[in-house]
């Protein structure tokens, strides 16, 4: 566990912080629940709900695919 105001006295805010094992651990229940559904399958992140490049990274080293509107998107996707 980290202590919010810690971080945010180390990092300033806004601050994000994700836990990397629940975001990889429901990438592959995702890929999990949708592979066994429906044949050749692949589980596909919206940009749009949040995107920066150490989440780019760790959806490509979990498999999934990425869904990109804008060329700012794609920028970062890249």
């Amino acid at each position: 566990g980290s202590d919010s105001v810690e971080l945010a006295a180390e990092f300033g805010t806004p601050l994000y912080v994700f836990d990397e094992s629940s975001l990889r651990s429901k990438c592959a229940e995702f890929k999990a629940e949708f592979g066994q559904r429906y044949a050749d399958t692949t589980v596909i992140y919206a940009a749009k709900a949040f995107l920066n490049k150490a989440l780019v990274l760790l959806l490509m080293e979990e498999g999934l695919g990425l869904d990109v509107v804008s060329a700012g998107e794609l920028g970062i996707a890249q």
